[in-house]
């Protein structure tokens, strides 16, 4: 079994919305993700074929974002603070496209 990798690090998922396909990772390091996780990654990749596909509402999600808020790649922060910021994880905070994809893999 091998992991899925590119642009010099492993990843959980990628999507290719030119041919509607994508691939999902189930484990890594030879131990198995939980179902939870697969879902998680497999709703996400999904999101981001259907956000290259339709239009997009991008005025309307930044108008939610919190007063002066820039996506940019962030440390890891978790906790409450993200919530009440309107992010469920800290990868959505990183580009407009990965708060959407994050957001639909709940």
């Amino acid at each position: 079994m091998e992991d899925l990798f590119l642009k010099g690090g492993n990843v959980e998922g990628l999507a290719d919305h030119t041919t509607w396909s994508f691939y999902v990772e189930v484990s890594d390091n030879n131990e198995s993700h939980t179902n939870k996780r697969v879902e998680h990654i497999f709703h996400h990749e999904f999101a981001h074929i259907l956000d290259e596909e339709y239009p997009f509402p991008e005025e309307s999600w930044r108008a939610c974002n919190p007063e002066g808020f820039v996506y940019k790649e962030r440390e890891d922060d978790l906790g409450k603070d993200l919530w009440e910021k309107g992010f469920v994880s800290n990868y959505a905070q990183s580009e407009i496209d990965e708060d959407f994809c994050e957001l639909t893999g709940l």
